[in-house]
């Protein structure tokens, strides 16, 4: 198929974000239909009748080949339900929504991840009655305390003695937190630094380093002020983030992976990841290799026609 054929919607609830744009450039350079579609606007309706029929801001709309989900401050029940309502009717998704709850929970992605072979940092989930004691005995000083829904680097702080890890864990247990926390030993030799590993359809297409905006930063977001350059792919690093990628089921994901001795360990993974800073620093055209993804996957999904 060629991609001047191809029909989709990025669906994404306002704004215009940066990268919103290059995937509209890409998709006109390509004669690629792209339409903008909030998740909302889209009726959740079950029909038996009329299994294909898609309504959008009450009107009947053509069903979209493929859908990529751009809603990554928005992401609740009814999104990933209509995420998997378009799977259903056969509309390719980046990524479907199954994927994109195994990589928004930070536990969950490390469980599959674990239970998958691949190396992550040892992790404790908060539970009442947890103290600071046995996190330190379990994690060791400092620990990197993370919110599980947290993104861009936000939601992580770093704890460095056992009576700052009280406190933390004073306001959890009167905060009217859950179990939405987890603790994580810190990697040293990373600190201030990690990877992004951008997969596209199973294949690692580009990495970069980040690096901390401050001198004694631990966190390497960009969106936090963070770096970014280019960073070789050897094929270690390639084959833990294709396989994270793959256990996780992601089509499209930045793969983040912390330095640990001589290897890596997976930190996180993204469905939605942000690619402005990956494509300042390396030469690879996000939109054009996943339109070129979705092409492939649609016409596979048509048996090849």
């Amino acid at each position: 198929m060629k991609m001047a054929a191809l029909h989709g919607w990025v669906l994404i609830p306002g704004g215009e974000p940066p990268e919103l744009s290059r995937i509209r450039e890409g998709a006109l350079a390509h004669g690629v239909a792209l339409d903008v579609v909030p998740p909302k606007s889209v009726e959740l309706l079950l029909d038996p009748a009329r299994p294909g029929e898609v309504w959008v801001d009450g009107e009947s709309r053509p069903r979209p080949q493929f859908a990529i989900a751009g809603f990554v401050d928005e992401t609740d029940y009814y999104n990933f339900a209509l995420m998997r309502q378009l799977d259903t009717q056969g509309v390719v998704c980046v990524n479907p929504a199954e994927a994109m709850l195994n990589s928004g929970d930070k536990l969950r992605t490390l469980q599959l991840l674990a239970a998958g072979g691949l190396p992550v940092p040892r992790t404790l989930l908060w539970r009442p009655g947890l103290e600071a004691a046995t996190i330190e005995a379990r994690l060791g000083l400092p620990v990197v305390m993370k919110l599980l829904r947290g993104s861009r680097g936000q939601g992580v702080f770093l704890v460095h003695t056992r009576a700052e890890l009280a406190n933390h864990l004073d306001l959890i247990r009167y905060g009217g937190v859950r179990d939405e926390v987890i603790f994580q030993e810190l990697i040293a030799t990373t600190k201030g630094r990690d990877l992004r590993v951008m997969v596209i359809g199973g294949q690692a297409r580009a990495c970069m380093l980040r690096r901390s905006g401050s001198a004694d930063g631990f966190k390497a977001n960009i969106s936090q002020g963070g770096s970014a350059e280019a960073y070789p792919m050897t094929d270690g690093i390639r084959r833990i983030a294709v396989e994270a990628a793959r256990l996780l089921g992601l089509v499209v994901g930045g793969i983040d992976l912390l330095f640990a001795g001589d290897g890596f360990v997976v930190c996180e993974a993204n469905s939605i990841p942000g690619f402005k800073g990956l494509e300042s620093a390396t030469d690879i055209n996000v939109p054009a290799e996943v339109l070129r993804c979705v092409a492939r996957l649609v016409v596979a999904r048509s048996g090849g026609q």
